[in-house]
């Protein structure tokens, strides 16, 4: 009786840990969503609608961070010296580039009718707009990363399958791919596997390590790529 009332409790704990990773993604997405209707409408001044949108997202990642407060921010076991740390961190950065370029190399070959993916389409939409260009520089570069690995990194690493590795690999990666593109198996498979690296980041650095290469690949790219 006593196992069947623990078993009971599992179940619905871990419900509950279901429907507010659920929770977390949805107001993740619409405060995206809110952030760009204050910042294209001309009903409120500029440094007002920054404001709110910094105050929400604010608010946000002070949430994430005190989910994830007894998380491994810094994985000290074996940690090398800081400029072997460096590298370390360049490599991992390095590799996701390669990830991209190996991928959007792929689809171009394969795909005769190939687009760039939902998510770069929106972002060359955005980055288009003059009124939204530079907050979008500083979402993509600092607000979005930090985010990405605190609910996908940090939040899911907590809550879900922690001794069960592999699974939790798969379920990190498989969400984060799933957030970001579903319109091409190829694009889908290119976000699986930077999600993989970063898993791996956060496993061997922590926390922390994985969004300092998360912030350092996707301001990279939005200055190789936009900015240049």
């Amino acid at each position: 009786m006593e196992k069947e009332n623990q078993d009971q409790k599992s179940i619905f704990l871990m419900a509950c840990k279901i429907i507010a990773f659920l929770g977390i993604l949805v107001v993740n997405i619409l405060i995206s969503g809110i952030a760009l209707e204050i910042l294209i409408s001309n009903k409120i001044t500029n440094i007002v609608a920054l404001l709110i949108n910094i105050g929400m997202y604010a608010s946000l990642i002070f949430i994430l961070i005190y989910i994830c407060r007894q998380q491994t921010w810094i994985n000290k076991e074996g940690q090398p010296k800081w400029y072997k740390l460096a590298f370390k961190i360049i490599e991992f950065v390095l590799l996701l580039g390669v990830i991209s370029l190996i991928f959007n190399a792929l689809s171009t070959i394969i795909i005769s009718n190939y687009h760039d993916t939902n998510n770069q389409n929106i972002l060359n939409q955005l980055l288009a707009n003059k009124q939204l260009k530079w907050f979008m520089i500083f979402q993509v570069s600092f607000l979005a990363p930090i985010i990405e690995e605190l609910i996908f990194r940090g939040v899911l690493v907590k809550w879900f399958f922690k001794n069960r590795v592999k699974i939790q690999w798969i379920l990190s990666a498989g969400t984060f791919a799933l957030m970001h593109e579903q319109s091409t198996i190829l694009a889908f498979l290119m976000y699986f596997f930077m999600g993989s690296i970063l898993y791996r980041a956060r496993k061997k650095l922590g926390l922390l390590g994985s969004i300092v290469i998360h912030v350092l690949y996707n301001s990279s790219l939005l200055f190789i790529f936009y900015i240049i």
